[in-house]
């Protein structure tokens, strides 16, 4: 599963010509996240009976590179809508990949993106599995977990 979800991160990166620079996988319990930028997008198969969450998490540093290259000579402010639905739209990109890549028969919800200061979202109460990458001096983490 981590391999396949590597794929599809990068897959939607290399197609803004970016290029992340894997850092870490683990397995973490529960499924957190803790960054200032996340979108949270929830999996359910066409039954209903198998559930998960995706997490993505970015820092300041990732997504005023991000913007740059997703929007050139654009000045963005990190907090505003349109950061959100890019993000979010990054995030559901993603998503899409990872299931079409799997070959998985089901949905996933509408993106949700959160910004906060200090915050620590639980997302799932079991464990997920987390990556995290580099790039232009920020980082970005992606963790799925199944209920």
């Amino acid at each position: 599963m981590i391999e396949v979800l590597s794929e599809a991160v990068n897959d939607v990166f290399e197609t803004f010509g970016v290029s992340l620079i894997y850092s870490s996988a683990q397995k973490v319990e529960p499924h957190v996240i803790e960054k200032r930028f996340c979108v949270v997008i929830g999996v359910v198969d066409k039954n209903g009976d198998g559930k998960g969450v995706l997490g993505f998490e970015f820092d300041e540093s990732f997504i005023t590179g991000l913007m740059g290259v997703m929007m050139p000579g654009i000045n963005v402010d990190i907090e505003s809508e349109m950061v959100i639905s890019a993000i979010s739209e990054i995030a559901n990109m993603i998503a899409g990949k990872l299931l079409a890549k799997l070959k998985f028969a089901g949905m996933t919800t509408p993106p949700t993106g959160i910004i906060g200061q200090n915050m620590k979202g639980l997302l799932n109460t079991t464990y997920a599995y987390k990556m995290t990458y580099n790039w232009q001096n920020g980082e970005m983490a992606v963790s799925f977990s199944l209920a």
